[in-house]
């Protein structure tokens, strides 16, 4: 196994483990298109574009699942769009707050891990064992 494949099923091990701390059931991280997508905006516009752009894109795909429930519910698509075009001060704020919550949740997280680490020479048993199967780049 490469040290490329170590570093993506690490990464994927760290996104399960960071989406369970934010009690994301289910949710599963595209790690190689998202890195890419850093990569991009990294190297083409500054290296601190890709945090951002990760963020807004996420934000964006919030958006779009919670317009396609509205649609799923029965509540319109048209409707939803609205709303989501009329953001109120206060969705913002709570948006932002949730933010600040989840840097929190994730920061707390990595100084788990780091400590996990200092006191074992390999990935700590408790990433090791959520390790998902090596990615093979087939679809």
């Amino acid at each position: 196994m490469s040290a490329e494949d170590d570093q993506l099923r690490e990464l994927a091990a760290w996104s399960s483990r960071l989406a369970a701390e934010l009690r994301l059931e289910g949710f599963v991280v595209d790690v190689e298109a998202l890195l890419a997508l850093a990569g991009v905006a990294a190297h083409s516009v500054r290296r601190p574009a890709a945090p951002l752009t990760t963020y807004v894109v996420g934000y964006a795909a919030g958006l779009a699942a919670a317009r396609q429930r509205a649609a799923d519910d029965g509540t319109g698509e048209e409707h939803a769009t609205v709303a989501a075009a009329d953001l109120t001060a206060a969705d913002l704020t709570a948006a932002a707050d949730e933010l600040a919550r989840a840097i929190e949740v994730a920061t707390r997280l990595a100084e788990t891990v780091a400590a996990e680490r200092e006191a074992s020479d390999d990935m700590p048993p408790t990433m090791s064992a959520e390790l998902p199967p090596a990615h093979d780049g087939s679809a």
